[in-house]
């Protein structure tokens, strides 16, 4: 934990800090004095700076930030904005280099990354003599209360780093912005460190505030380009609630500067009664949060028993894990939602599969008490648009039944789960070819859960009706295009759900797909729709069921659950020949799957582990395992094992032309399929490629 005072700075203030704005440091100090370039007047938010290019529309780009207790508490935009939830303002980092200050929202040389797979954004802006970095992430962090009290919470840091080499000054700009329009502020005071917002602390920085400049909205950009600044401390108000601020500090080469944003309780403080209308403790300048190698090591923890593939294209496996974190943090945002014409118990089913498959249950408990609190009484639980999500219950049912507060759990569920059961019998509930397929995998998951707490007659049901079920739903159904196409608009939801259809038909067209798919947002964060040109053109920044349904169809492209059995990579591309495949930590009925894909010569090689679940009898036969896109003839049985399938055949490539011989040396490897020997080929060619592996003894995917 750092601790975030800095010691060079007095208590009341300033009154030790240069001036960043003082004309009198001159070139010695990096500083910007007036600036001879024009100010805009207004510098809007990226959203709604851009709108103007895009036919007045509003981009939706932000990726949330949070924790894993508190869910998402804030958002950030390409550009390094961020708006805490339920608040009206929004922060913002100006930099005084220079020739000049610079504006990352308006500014061209910006650019985001993510660090790591976890929900740690990187903004860098590109300013004379290098860059300045900003990082912002969701931390839980304490503070110490005058009182003596502790103040612990969930709250979002930014750091702001200067790799420049000359110091710079950093303007802290609180705006009554939102990330898509127009918000409020009414009053905005300093005190050394502390910056307040209507009364309430909004951020703590990690050294005392030392000029400021606050005004109506679009004033205070030009000022601060002019050096018209102002004593550090103070309150200003105004009765149009369009204040605005910027609170400097110098930013001396390799400083850093961390600013703490506790989480809003606007919403607490609005609901709270009279009775019980005591102020809550706020963060004061001395205060303790992790740093962001910290955070990215915590989410690494918390999502490192989820599922994982490693497939031959890489960036499959980099939305698997950067979508696992961003569920983990926002499964619940816009959960009733429906979107297109695909129904809210439809998105719900989706969301709630990929999070069991995956094994993110911190999500779970929330969720099954929002579809209880749904419930009716004759057993449909209605979702706002009047579309039932029975389906969806019984999926976060199987593992809540079989984990470890399986007892507490069972008192809430087993009721509503055999309720759930019997209106599927009755044909309720399934009102699309895609919810009747996904109603079939629920029942055979939350039946050996079932059993699990003792239930085994509503646990036989349950087995009955996926089997009558399945019937119905057959290979050929689960192909038809998914719900909520539209020629003008690409309905992110609905995509996902086409592309699981035709896996589920071994429809190789689905690689392509999936791929496309995969090229949207950042490879974790998801609109729920884009136009021709791909820009987010609906109204949710993110579509956490859009996410769920795009790692869905990356698992379906390792591993599809049937009631018969197990499926591995249902389809197969040319230009995969001779590369490894592994997929870890599968859930299915029959417990965690996991398998490897080695290479024999032309012979694909498979091994395969399945760690029986809860309620599952380990003592029998174990699943069914097929592999339709490396060997339709073939299948197996077992819990374990290792098998070695038809030979595939070589992929050759074909020669190019003798007019074109002078770029073959451009060629990127990488773009060509291996050509192999056949299974005669020597051991030293074997040894030679690294692509043909045998299966090795006592490989284990657990």
């Amino acid at each position: 934990m750092a601790n975030n005072t800095d010691p060079s700075s007095s208590s009341s203030g300033a009154s030790t800090e240069q001036n960043p704005l003082d004309e009198s440091q001159g070139e010695s100090a990096g500083l910007p004095a007036k600036s001879s370039v024009e100010t805009p007047s207004r510098i809007e938010p990226y959203a709604l700076s851009r709108a103007a290019a895009n036919d007045s529309r509003i981009v939706r780009n932000w990726a949330p930030l949070g924790t894993v207790d508190a869910g998402a508490i804030a958002d950030c935009d390409p550009a390094g904005l961020v708006q805490m939830r339920n608040e009206t303002w929004c922060l913002d980092w100006w930099i005084g280099a220079e020739d000049r200050w610079h504006h990352p929202s308006i500014d061209a040389a910006v650019r985001q990354r993510r660090i790591g797979d976890s929900p740690v954004l990187e903004t860098a802006m590109r300013v004379p003599g290098g860059d300045i970095i900003q990082r912002v992430f969701g931390v839980r962090a304490t503070s110490a209360v005058s009182d003596g009290s502790l103040w612990d919470d969930s709250a979002v840091i930014v750091e702001i780093e200067n790799l420049t080499a000359v110091p710079v000054a950093l303007a802290l700009t609180i705006r009554p912005y939102l990330l898509d329009g127009i918000g409020s502020i009414t009053s905005l005071g300093s005190a050394g460190s502390v910056i307040s917002v209507d009364g309430a602390v909004a951020a703590v920085l990690s050294k005392s505030v030392a000029r400021r400049v606050v005004g109506e909205l679009g004033t205070v950009a030009t000022r601060l380009a002019n050096a018209d600044d102002e004593q550090p401390d103070g309150t200003s108000t105004s009765a149009a609630s369009c204040l605005e601020g910027a609170f400097v500090v110098a930013l001396p080469h390799t400083a850093v500067v961390r600013i703490l944003l506790p989480r809003s309780t606007r919403n607490e403080a609005s609901s709270r009664s009279k009775k019980s209308s005591a102020q809550k403790p706020a963060p004061t300048a001395q205060w303790d949060a992790p740093d962001a190698g910290a955070i990215d090591a915590g989410w690494a923890a918390h999502t490192k028993q989820a599922a994982r593939v490693e497939l031959p294209d890489s960036t499959f496996d980099r939305v698997v894990a950067r979508s696992e974190s961003l569920l983990l943090l926002a499964a619940t945002d816009e959960f009733f939602a429906a979107s297109g014409t695909a129904t809210a118990a439809l998105r719900a089913a989706e969301l709630c599969d990929t999070l069991v498959r995956v094994g993110l249950t911190e999500p779970l408990g929330p969720i099954a008490r929002a579809l209880l609190g749904q419930q009716r009484l004759r057993g449909s639980i209605r979702m706002p648009d009047r579309s039932d999500a029975t389906v969806a219950l019984l999926h976060i049912s199987a593992p809540l039944l079989a984990g470890k507060q399986q007892e507490l759990w069972a008192e809430d569920l087993v009721g509503p789960v055999a309720q759930a059961i019997h209106r599927l019998s009755k044909g309720h509930g399934v009102a699309s070819p895609s919810l009747l397929r996904s109603a079939v995998i629920a029942l055979g998951r939350v039946a050996p859960s079932l059993r699990a707490v003792g239930q085994p007659e509503v646990a036989d049901a349950a087995e009955e009706l996926a089997s009558t079920l399945w019937e119905s739903v057959g290979p050929s159904a689960a192909a038809k295009p998914s719900e909520g196409s539209d020629s003008a608009k690409r309905w992110m939801f609905a995509e996902g759900l086409s592309a699981r259809s035709a896996l589920a038909a071994s429809d190789s067209s689905a690689i392509t797909s999936i791929v496309e798919l995969c090229r949207i947002g950042d490879q974790a964060v998801l609109p729920d729709c884009t136009d021709a040109q791909g820009l987010a053109c609906g109204a949710m920044a993110l579509d956490p069921a859009a996410v769920a349904v795009r790692v869905g169809a990356i698992l379906d492209l390792a591993l599809i659950e049937e009631p018969t059995g197990l499926v591995i990579l249902p389809v197969w591309s040319d230009s995969w020949f001779g590369s490894p495949v592994e997929a870890h930590g599968l859930r299915t009925r029959w417990g965690v799957a996991s398998f490897a894909l080695r290479w024999h010569g032309e012979r694909p090689a498979l091994l395969w582990e399945v760690i029986p679940g809860s309620g599952v009898d380990p003592t029998g036969s174990g699943p069914q395992f097929t592999a339709p896109g490396l060997d339709p003839s073939w299948s197996a049985t077992g819990w374990t094992g290792e098998a070695l399938l038809a030979p595939m055949g070589p992929v050759v490539v074909a020669s190019q032309p003798e007019a074109a011989s002078s770029t073959d040396d451009q060629t990127d490897p990488a773009q060509s399929a291996p050509v192999q020997s056949g299974p005669d080929q020597s051991a030293a060619e074997t040894a030679a490629n690294p692509q043909v592996e045998a299966p090795r003894e006592g490989d284990s995917f657990t």
